[in-house]
């Protein structure tokens, strides 16, 4: 809500820092992040409580069924039954006047504004000064309504790329959730491949190196779905969904048969001690 908020303020005016529909595209937006964070919490739990694995993955599953298959594809689909409250919190805001505005590589000032059109001066990028009256305000191809508010809020690229990198992956869940059965069986690869985290957890006797494992295999399985959902790298042979509902599979398959092996293994060396 407050970043969607940002993206309307302008420079010397008020504006309200609560919004319903920023907020309820908020939670929308952030309830997928959260349902994988608690599931993940669920797995660190097993982690530190090693004498309780039996009751964690009880509960792993059940919570994990409950999130991908029902809280998940609920909160989507009911995100589309708000999108015309999301759309109508957007307006059009005019800047203020008396003060200098980067635009591109030349710098404005504008005294006056009359709606589309200001009085002002411009400095172009040879420092070169010129006045103008009645001109017609430059309009910024940016989401912010003021240049001055992106400069200094706007959030570094080492954030920004995973944020755009989630939401792509959320519009894509979403759009094969509506697609019918094909679409669903992609996002169903996609939840087994995610609930299987949890057999990372018997890789090692550290208990560090185990949640370490688990995140990084997360953060591995939501990369390699958005690469190849988003067709940023094309793999040949076969279409980019199959190769989801593939690579998804074959992770689900090798997640659960390691997971075992090891923890049979672990359990006959904590025996054997």
């Amino acid at each position: 809500m407050l970043c969607s908020d940002l993206t309307l303020c302008v420079v010397g005016q008020n504006y309200s820092i609560f919004s319903l529909p920023f907020f309820i595209q908020g939670a929308f937006y952030s309830f997928p992040a959260v349902s994988v964070f608690s599931l993940l919490s669920v797995i660190f739990y097993s982690i530190r409580h090693r004498s309780k694995k039996i009751i964690a993955c009880i509960v792993y599953t059940l919570l994990s069924i409950a999130t991908w298959f029902f809280l998940v594809p609920y909160s989507m689909r009911s995100s589309i039954t708000y999108e015309h409250l999301f759309n109508g919190a957007v307006t059009s805001r005019t800047i203020s006047e008396g003060f200098f505005r980067k635009e591109k590589s030349e710098v404005y000032y504008y005294s006056k504004i009359h709606g589309d059109t200001a009085d002002g001066f411009m400095v172009d990028r040879d420092g070169v000064p010129s006045v103008f009256s009645n001109e017609k305000l430059p309009r910024s191809s940016s989401t912010y309504a003021d240049s001055l508010v992106q400069n200094e809020v706007e959030v570094p690229v080492i954030i920004s790329t995973p944020l755009r990198a989630y939401e792509s992956l959320v519009i894509i869940s979403k759009e094969n959730l509506m697609a019918g059965f094909s679409g669903m069986i992609i996002y169903g690869s996609l939840a087994l491949a995610m609930m299987a985290l949890f057999s990372l957890q018997f890789i090692s006797r550290w208990r560090m190196l185990n949640a370490f494992s688990v995140l990084v295999g997360g953060i591995i399985i939501l990369a390699a779905n958005y690469i190849l959902l988003s067709q940023l790298y094309v793999l040949p042979y076969f279409s980019p969904n199959q190769w989801v509902i593939y690579i998804n599979c074959a992770a689900f398959v090798l997640l659960v048969v390691l997971g075992i092996v090891m923890s049979i293994v672990g359990y006959r060396r904590t025996k054997g001690n």
